[in-house]
């Protein structure tokens, strides 16, 4: 049997985190972290099949949306390459849409495609 694919997901909210943890952890061996150093040194040091993070990370409730352009720029020739993929998420439309202008895959944290696009991942 072939070894599952690794999830890396980087969630503020521990609740979040453990549910996104709980549902992917049949498809994916899953790393979840809390905070931008956490998933910055994930990132850096360990290559994951996917990269899901709340756009800004860290930085609950605001449009700041550098955490997921500097994880994004670690990723991305991975991404390019077709070796991974990455998808930012937030429950704010304007981070989305300010992440989306950026060319940073990103959809609504509340949208069911972002349960979909991950699954589909696997």
């Amino acid at each position: 049997m072939p070894s599952k694919k690794r999830l890396l997901v980087g969630l503020h909210n521990s609740s979040t985190l453990y549910a996104f943890t709980r549902c992917f952890k049949i498809d994916y061996d899953v790393d979840g972290v809390r905070t931008l150093e956490e998933m910055r040194q994930k990132a850096q040091t360990e290559q994951h099949d996917v990269y899901c993070m709340d756009l800004n990370l860290g930085c609950p409730n605001s449009l700041d949306i550098s955490p997921a352009e500097e994880i994004f720029l670690l990723v991305q020739d991975r991404v390019e390459k077709g070796l991974a993929h990455f998808l930012g998420i937030s429950g704010n439309d304007e981070t989305v849409r300010l992440a989306l202008a950026k060319g940073i895959p990103s959809l609504d944290s509340a949208d069911p495609e972002v349960i979909e696009t991950l699954h589909s991942f696997a």
